[in-house]
């Protein structure tokens, strides 16, 4: 009987530490997001997404399958889309292209 009561009080008291830490972890969390999120009624600040640049298309190198943004690609005839010169002169040499 005195081991079950024992477990019991264990039980308890563990129960209650968990919630006890998780309501300090969530109060601290919350005060670093205040820290960090603008009020409600500033203008002065951007948010997050405000600071972001548009997004731009990305396309695809025809030799090594590369993703880069569009302004960043090298543009060879026919549309096709390289990461440097170095991947467009080996295409246009493989296809006989040059």
């Amino acid at each position: 009987m005195r081991n079950i009561l024992l477990l019991l009080v264990l039980l308890v008291a563990g129960t209650w530490w968990m919630r006890h830490n998780e309501r300090k972890r969530n109060t601290e969390r919350d005060q670093r997001n205040e820290r960090v999120r603008p009020s409600p009624g500033s203008d002065s600040r951007t948010t997050a997404c405000q600071a972001l640049p548009p997004a731009e298309r990305m396309v695809q190198c025809a030799e090594c399958d590369t993703y880069l943004p569009e302004s960043e690609a090298l543009t060879a005839t026919g549309g096709r889309h390289f990461c440097s010169a170095a991947h467009r002169d080996a295409y246009l040499t493989r296809e006989h292209r040059v």
